[in-house]
């Protein structure tokens, strides 16, 4: 629904790995960015991002690591992402 051939979408290193299967099952292309201590990193996500940008796949907290982000790096990430994320 939200994904075209050629768009991106970005996920965690570690995070739930059926995401890049959704992603390259509606033709889009899987951005991995880098964890911190097996926790997702707002910058590196935000870093990320390009125009072909659609979505961010978040598992909060995180499967299989368990670690999550407080509800105040979720609200930054959101703050920072442009409106057609």
């Amino acid at each position: 629904t939200y994904l075209a051939p050629g768009d991106e979408a970005v996920i965690t290193e570690h995070g739930f790995m059926v995401y890049k299967i959704y992603i390259q099952s509606a033709g889009a292309v899987p951005v991995s960015v880098k964890e911190t201590n097996e926790r997702a990193d707002v910058d590196a996500i935000l870093a990320a991002v390009t125009a072909r940008t659609r979505i961010i796949f978040l598992a909060n907290p995180n499967n299989p690591t368990g670690t999550y982000l407080p509800f105040q790096e979720v609200r930054r990430l959101h703050a920072g992402l442009p409106r057609n994320v």
